[in-house]
């Protein structure tokens, strides 16, 4: 024997909710950080701050997973972590990403990225604001092979 049941739920919200990520930074080394060939290791410092306290830190390089400070309860408002990288002369030419990655209370993430290069020896070094230059290069040789696809296209 099955009866028809109308029910009504209302939802109540038990204490402070929190859905806003934490704000983290890398505070060294800076972006287009240059290794050079006398760097053996490079200091990353990081970081955070939220309302409801930082649970946790972790560290990437290259989206691998290298170092977390974790933290306690109780949650302070703000905290740091530290990784020093070493053996960086045995380090392979390149860029490589480092990324720190917040964690709050609420296990809400904010996340903070730069880019760091070890230059091939006798390489020219990228100058500030290069990409700007390459970026609207392209979108002339793009504006230019369209002008000429159009024309083409029009006769």
């Amino acid at each position: 024997n099955i009866k028809n049941v109308n029910a009504q739920f209302d939802l109540i919200a038990i204490g402070k909710t929190d859905i806003i990520p934490p704000t983290v930074t890398i505070i060294s080394p800076v972006n287009g950080y240059i290794i050079t060939k006398t760097t053996r290791a490079l200091k990353i410092k990081t970081s955070a701050n939220d309302e409801s306290g930082i649970r946790s830190i972790s560290i990437y390089i290259n989206n691998n997973l290298i170092n977390t400070c974790a933290y306690g309860e109780p949650f302070s408002t703000s905290a740091s972590c530290i990784y020093n990288w070493n053996n960086l002369r045995n380090l392979a030419y390149g860029d490589y990403e480092i990324k720190a990655e917040a964690l709050d209370a609420y296990y809400n993430n904010g996340t903070f990225l730069i880019t760091v290069t070890k230059p091939i020896p006798g390489a020219p070094a990228p100058q500030p604001g290069s990409e700007n230059i390459i970026s609207n290069l392209g979108g002339i040789i793009k504006g230019f092979v369209s002008s000429i696809t159009g024309a083409y296209s029009r006769n």
